[in-house]
């Protein structure tokens, strides 16, 4: 609960008042006061760039995790649930500020964050292909086997 009400003292979110000496030593050994934005500069961007290297695409299943102990991802990273992370994200449930500042990173790495991968894949893919089908064929009565 003391971290809650500093972070909250900190942000400029509470009444309650953190001496300049106890700010200062909080400082020092680099507290931090905004986890999210912590979470997104040390785990989540440095971990969707890893997947982009890895993968060639950052379409991030749900279930992946992080691998502990692989020295190629980013040791804050190990075990987190990259996954829930992103699907979060793309539901627009997690990260909200800091996708706007990032927009542009977000954007070079093709990542899926302002819709959801099946809609994604609706526009991009499945409608254009049932739109040349029917130009072809007359019709949009596809088969299993096509």
């Amino acid at each position: 609960m003391a971290v809650v009400r500093m972070r909250s003292s900190l942000n400029g979110y509470s009444d309650w008042k953190i001496s300049s000496k106890k700010k200062e030593e909080l400082e020092e050994m680099e507290f931090v006061t905004n986890t999210s934005q912590f979470k997104w500069e040390a785990i989540i961007m440095p971990s969707l760039r890893r997947f982009e290297e890895e993968h060639g695409h950052t379409d991030v299943h749900h279930s992946f995790v992080v691998p502990s102990g692989d020295g190629t991802w980013p040791t804050a990273a190990w075990g987190c649930k990259l996954g829930c992370t992103v699907e979060r994200i793309r539901h627009g449930t997690a990260y909200v500020p800091q996708l706007e500042k990032s927009e542009e990173e977000l954007e070079r790495l093709d990542f899926c964050y302002k819709t959801t991968l099946a809609e994604r894949e609706w526009t991009e893919k499945i409608l254009p292909s049932l739109e040349v089908f029917r130009q072809e064929f007359g019709h949009c009565l596809v088969s299993l086997h096509f």
